[in-house]
């Protein structure tokens, strides 16, 4: 850590005392700030009366206990000067000398704050005399999250709502209130996690409802208990809040009309039906009457008989009961509902063409983004974005989003309401909800990558949908299957594995770095796939060497030679525009909680329109049989809500803009590029022109000696960077030399390229 001191010297203000009383220190000991509050971080000293020379320093500790450098000076005569030297410690503009002269207020405090300060004292003249006392300053953080629109809703229907509570410490209390006070009947429900790191989530749901027309205003309160003995906070300080309006009205103020019309029409086939039940039952009359004809009599009698037994029936139920005609219609194909046994609905749902197709209702309302359509109106890409959309640790640099990706906080806000309505009537959304909200995200997705939803798949991950592809084609001994040595590691492995079960070839091409353009890519396809090659793989975005293959171009080499083509474009979605018709690949997999910033486990599979009826599942479940789509839909019981929360991410960057977000990515890690190189003298993997989203960057020679770079060399720095810098960045040791992938995102700026700069250049120096 950095010190932090403040200077405070006092001329002819005291002595010590004359019989020998040691100079004594005090601080508060424990203090404790909200995130974004003031703080006072106050100082005291005994046994100095007058006419002494003293000086008041302030530090903050580093890990070993030892203090850093000075970062601001104040002077006492008859006034105080100050020099000022904030920016050391990220504090520029935000601390201040009290009135006291001695104590030191921070204001709007953030979690880099936290530590051990410590007050020092040091008597000049006439006799130099130095005491100290240290205060610890523990920082709570706390976010809470919940509905902020005004709801209008039926009087008499139930309302549940969701309030997040997310934070360094576990709240004591919580409580719903309406109008301000404790309702009669709390339903609220509870659920507590913690994260490895020892940060607490609560989702709190309470359900109420009204009787009568009524506005009603209801309020989550989270009570934060105090994180030290000596709390100097009053109790209306440690509470954070949501608040809700909600309406009650009567129905009719505010009726979908597609459900009016629809319940015009039940009614219409009720009238309809009991007319007609009239009518056939003269015509039954007159049938049994007639008996002319015997054979033509028996016929008529028998079938007059069952349509008037049914039409009986249904005028009992329409009439007697008030039960429209349609209660008993089933759907089509004759499957009674769309539960996890009916998926291959799923089929009849997806073929539908886009005018005939309507989205199934949702359970509560998602985030909008329609203001960020106004450039003006949306977050600054970088420190503003993070802070706003992400749930990043303030303190990390964070630059390896091309490892997991960094989900947007909207969206796991959004998963876990869905985990939330799951759980208060699970065989509600299982049985009914499940699939045709699965199908709606799906259509949505297809429609974002430029492909027909018929031939798109959800699944959890890249690697789910490569094996899906990979283990559903038949194999003999001999076949061969082409990659390249950029080849994803777990991908080369399932290849192997193949190779193992099946007696396939393996053709691997090396690819020999630097590059100088795309085409010395799509030479070396050309020179070297044979026709008769059973499957070609190929990444749209290589994991450890993040250039962009010329996909288009080795499309076709592999189709003129009736080659198929599997793309694993994992880093793909988001880092770059996809249209999946214009490639024209046989299969393409892509992930969206990478560069799409879905939460994780979410994944789309293309399969060509003729490929499907061969192209299996991992799994086997209902939907066998019923088509590509139906079998892929329900893989079993599992938590979808991470695939549903995918409707928020697509409005998210349907409203921000994929080109404006995607240009800001690219310009960021060009920039980013330049930087380093500069820095560092050295050098790219390949043109920047060929990086979308990450770059590879040389590291100075002088880490590996002039010696062939290993994995282990790359993994030793890595972790440096991580346990002494708070770096989060990837190294690579490729054909000999070492590079760092760096990626960008919108919540990255070109600082924390200079932060991991510099940092490589101590790390160099130390080597010398």
């Amino acid at each position: 850590m950095m010190l932090l001191t403040l200077l405070l010297v006092n001329l002819y203000f005291g002595v010590l005392q004359a019989s020998g009383l040691s100079l004594v220190v005090h601080t508060d000991g424990e203090l404790e700030s909200f995130r974004t509050k003031s703080i006072d971080l106050r100082c005291s000293f005994d046994n100095i009366t007058s006419n002494v020379l003293y000086q008041v320093s302030w530090y903050k500790l580093n890990n070993d206990s030892s203090p850093g450098s000075t970062f601001i000076t104040s002077l006492h005569d008859q006034e105080v000067h100050v020099e000022e030297r904030q920016e050391e410690l990220g504090l520029e503009g935000r601390v201040s000398i009290q009135p006291d002269g001695l104590s030191l207020n921070i204001s709007d405090v953030s979690v880099q704050d936290k530590g051990i300060y410590r007050c020092e004292v040091t008597v000049l003249q006439p006799v130099l005399s130095k005491a100290s006392s240290d205060v610890n300053l523990t920082v709570v953080d706390y976010q809470i999250r919940g509905y902020t629109e005004n709801m209008v809703v039926g009087k008499g229907t139930p309302v549940t709502l969701t309030a997040i509570v997310s934070g360094s410490h576990l709240p004591s209390q919580n409580s719903w209130r309406l109008n301000g006070k404790e309702p009669l009947n709390n339903s609220a429900l509870e659920a507590t996690l913690m994260d490895q790191d020892g940060h607490w989530t609560v989702i709190s749901t309470f359900t109420f409802l009204e009787d009568v027309d009524n506005t009603v205003m209801v309020t989550f309160v989270s009570y934060i208990p105090a994180a030290t003995a000596d709390d100097t906070y009053d109790n209306s300080s440690r509470t954070v809040e949501v608040q809700q309006v909600i309406v009650f009205r009567e129905p009719t103020d505010f009726c979908d009309c597609r459900a009016t019309t629809f319940a015009a029409a039940e009614a219409g086939c009720t009238i309809a039906g009991t007319v007609l039940a009239v009518a056939l039952f003269f015509v039954h009359l007159r049938v049994v009457k007639n008996k002319s004809n015997l054979l033509e009599w028996k016929f008529a009698k028998v079938t007059s008989n069952r349509i008037f037994n049914i039409l009986i029936v249904t005028l009992f139920l329409g009439v007697g009961s008030g039960i429209p005609v349609n209660f008993f219609a089933v759907q089509k194909g004759g499957r009674r509902d769309f539960g996890s046994f009916q998926s291959s609905n799923v089929q009849e749902l997806i073929d539908l063409p886009e005018d005939q197709y309507e989205p199934p209702s949702m359970p509560f309302d998602l985030p909008s983004f329609e203001d960020y359509k106004d450039p003006e109106k949306c977050p600054n890409f970088g420190k503003e974005m993070r802070k706003k959309h992400f749930l990043l640790e303030e303190d990390c640099t964070f630059l390896n989003h091309g490892a997991f990706g960094a989900a947007l906080k909207d969206a796991l806000d959004v998963a876990m309401k869905w985990q939330v309505h799951v759980e208060r009537q699970p065989l509600r959304f299982f049985d009914r909800q499940v699939l045709p909200h699965l199908v709606w995200v799906s259509r949505r997705a297809a429609q974002f990558v430029g492909a027909d939803p018929r031939d798109i798949a959800l699944v959890t991950n890249a690697s789910t949908g490569t094996n899906a592809v990979i283990k559903s084609q038949k194999f003999s001994p001999g076949d061969v299957i082409y990659c390249l040595s950029v080849t994803y590691g777990a991908v080369k492995k399932l290849l192997s594995h193949v190779r193992d079960e099946t007696g396939v070839t393996i053709q691997e091409e090396m690819v020999k770095f630097p590059l100088e353009g795309p085409e010395q890519t799509v030479t070396l396809v050309r020179d070297t796939l044979r026709p008769g090659t059973r499957l070609a793989v190929f990444d749209h975005i290589p994991s450890n060497t993040p250039y962009i293959n010329p996909l288009k171009e080795i499309i076709d080499i592999c189709h003129d030679r009736g080659v198929p083509v599997l793309i694993d474009g994992a880093h793909a979605l988001g880092a770059l525009p996809i249209n999946i018709r214009l490639l024209n690949p046989d299969y393409y997999v892509t992930n969206a909680h990478k560069w799409f910033c879905c939460p994780k486990g979410v994944a789309l599979l293309y399969v060509r329109r003729d490929l499907r009826e061969t192209t299996r599942p991992l799994v086997v479940s209902h939907g066998h049989g019923a088509g590509f789509n139906a079998e892929f839909a329900f893989p079993g019981m599992k938590d979808y809500s991470a695939l549903l929360s995918l409707h928020t991410v697509l409005d998210f960057w349907q409203c921000v803009g994929p080109e404006r977000i995607q240009t800001y990515i690219h310009d960021l890690v060009s920039q980013a590029a330049q930087l380093l190189m500069e820095k560092w003298h050295t050098r790219l993997l390949a043109p920047i022109s060929m990086f979308a989203s990450m770059a590879l960057v040389q590291l100075p020679p002088a880490f590996h000696g002039g010696a062939a770079a290993t994995y282990d060399l790359a993994e030793k720095i890595q972790n440096q960077l991580y346990h002494r810098f708070n770096i989060e960045v990837p190294l690579k040791a490729v054909q000999g030399e070492l590079y760092v992938r760096i990626s960008a995102h919108i919540y990255n700026e070109l600082a924390d390229y200079e932060t991991l700069g510099d940092a490589i250049l101590q790390l160099q120096s130390e080597l010398q």
